[in-house]
Formats: structure tokens, sequence, C-alpha cells
């Protein structure tokens, strides 16, 4: 059976339809999905046990933060976490993981997808797969908020068509951020938590997306009625098939055919990158509104209503497919995790700092 896999944050779309938003001046309706987006990610704020407590103070006493400087100074990372909400169920694991370095004034954004199955240490201390440690934050925090309902300040956030307390969600927000911020070794200034439907209506709503196909995809479930199938070659898909696409892993023609997480990753940010093609080729002020609504129901972020009026300035009229850059992910497989070489991770971090 095709397991689910979650979904990711566009954040090239986000930062044009703010950028596009910004710029017209519309100050009330910027102010509106700001509101409906925001989410606490304050580690006071979050439920944590003591021992998570007292690495996340021990890991921002040890880290060392360059400097920032007139050329960098609007410069930031972003944790982009994705979670699948489909009907009645609301699934935990983190299955798609992206690390986005932003540099305004450059106007490039970089993109690093880390693997579902990388093996991280978590705040714990424990060997785990990178696409749990959000969900073991939330359950950590809902299972103490049952014990202590004092814990909860009562306000819930809507994600797709679920209400959920928002300690719980930022307590899981915040696990998996300070995690990939050791295991990176950089300061996350922003998360963003989003509902993987999001691919299905912006792909729809910029009138469907061309993708270059590079291997046949078959796969037919019968339990929930998924079926996919693409040929090679370039074609133009909706929202509905640009999310199969993406998401592809298991090939109903046997497992020497199935798709790892590596070649998700770089379908992913194809989609990215053909979305954002389109929306920078717009000049049409109601189809970026559709835009902001769409991004506002299904993502929640940390981010600051001045951080994005500033951003938007930044990176308005100078945003292009071209400003997104992949950085790629060399690990290995060896069950039950994937790894990779110190020398590597060195590389690939030395690669989502470098402002080249």
């Amino acid at each position: 059976m095709w397991k689910t896999r979650k979904f990711w944050l566009i954040v090239g779309i986000c930062f044009v339809a703010l950028s596009l938003f910004a710029a017209t001046g519309l100050a009330y309706q910027l102010n509106h999905w700001w509101n409906e987006a925001h989410i606490s990610t304050d580690p006071d704020k979050a439920i944590l046990s003591d021992k998570q407590r007292d690495k996340i103070m021990t890991q921002k006493l040890n880290r060392n933060e360059p400097e920032k400087n007139e050329e960098t100074r609007y410069d930031f990372y972003a944790l982009i976490i994705g979670l699948d909400l489909r009907d009645d169920s609301f699934m935990l694991n983190t299955d798609t993981i992206i690390v986005a370095h932003v540099m305004p004034k450059r106007q490039r954004v970089k993109l690093l997808s880390l693997p579902r199955d990388l093996r991280v240490t978590d705040l714990e201390d424990r060997s785990v797969k990178i696409n749990s440690v959000f969900a073991d934050g939330y359950m950590q925090a809902r299972e103490k908020s049952r014990l202590n309902p004092d814990l909860l300040s009562g306000k819930t956030v809507k994600l797709g068509q679920f209400h959920i307390y928002e300690e719980l969600l930022s307590s899981g927000m915040v696990v998996l951020r300070e995690t990939v911020e050791e295991y990176l070794d950089i300061s996350i200034d922003h998360t963003f938590l989003v509902h993987f439907q999001t691919v299905t209506e912006l792909v729809d709503a910029v009138g469907g997306i061309e993708i270059d196909v590079k291997r046949t995809m078959v796969w037919d479930d019968g339990a929930d009625g998924t079926s996919i199938y693409f040929e090679p070659g370039v074609q133009h898909v909706n929202g509905e098939q640009a999310l199969h696409y993406a998401r592809f892993r298991m090939d109903s023609r046997g497992e020497r055919y199935h798709s790892n997480d590596f070649e998700r990753n770089e379908r992913q940010q194809e989609v990215i990158s053909r979305i954002v093609d389109k929306v920078v080729s717009w000049n049409s002020l109601p189809k970026v509104l559709d835009m902001i609504d769409i991004v506002a129901k299904n993502v929640k972020t940390d981010m600051g209503q001045n951080d994005m009026i500033q951003l938007a300035r930044n990176f308005y009229s100078g945003w292009s497919s071209g400003s997104v850059e992949s950085i790629p992910f060399p690990g290995y497989w060896n069950y039950p995790f994937v790894y990779i070489d110190e020398e590597d991770l060195e590389q690939v971090k030395q690669a989502l700092k470098s402002l080249e």
C-alpha cells in the first residue's frame, strides 16, 4: 500500500505572493492574512521536558553566531514542515522537511531537503528518524496537557479543517526546529507549517504547470482510490496530478521501480520552480489575492508581520525561478536510517551557509 507522504511549504510561492501583495499597499488584507496564519513558537511557551529545555539552552550557548553586517542583516534561515491532513486523518509524521537560507538583498533562496529517514539525535539524546521528531514533541505536549490542563492557553489554530491547541503544534515545531538547528549548526529564524493540500490548490490557481517527467510512474491504490500514471516527457498537469508527481514513491510494478526520497525531493523542488514561473509572469492583483487566501488557510508561521513586509519589499521586482537554488544531500540508506558521511555533511552545511 502506498503510504501517505506529507508535503511541504511552497516557500517560493509565499515569498512571491507576499512580495506582490505588499507592493499593492493593501495593509488590511496583509494584516488579516497574518492573523490567520500566525502561530507562536516561543520555547518558553512550548510544553517541553526539563531535559529538552536544558538541551535547548546549552545548544544556544554553545552555538557560534556569525555577526550580521550591512550585506547580511536581512538574511535568515527558515524551517519548512509538512503535515498531511486529509479528510478526517491528522497525520503527525513530517516526511518532508526543507531548510531555506533566504537572502533578500541578493534575491536568492537556497533550499535543502532533509530525507525523512535521516538519522538525527533528538532533544532527549535519542537516535531517531527526523520525520518522527515533530510527532514526538506534539504527543509529549498532549500527554502533559492532559495531566495539567493549565499548560494550555485555550487558543486554537485552524489548519485545514482541524482546530488544534496552539501549544501542541508549537511544541512539535520547537523540538523539530531545535533538532535541525543542532544538526546543521544554524539558527532558524522562522518556521512554517503547511497542509499538503496547498500544493493542489496553488497549482490549480495558476492554471496548471509544466513538468518534465524523467521516468514512467505507475501506482494504483484501491484502498484510497489513488491512481498515478506518468510517461516520460514534458507535460501539463493540474493540482492533483502535480501532487501525485511530487509524492510518488511506491510503484505497482515492483520494488525495482520504486522512487527514493532523493528523487522525490528533486520533483518537489521542480514543482516549486514551475509555480514560481507562473506567478512572476502575472500582473494581476485578483490572482495574487487568491494565492494569499490559499496560503492563509493552509500555512502557519511564526514570522512577524513587519518581517513579512520587509521581506516583500526586498524581494519585490527581482524574484524569478532562477532565484531558487537546490542543495543536494548526498546521503545513503542503511536500514533503518539514512546516513551521510561527516565530510559530505560539512560540505552541505557550507553550501547552505555560503553567500555565493
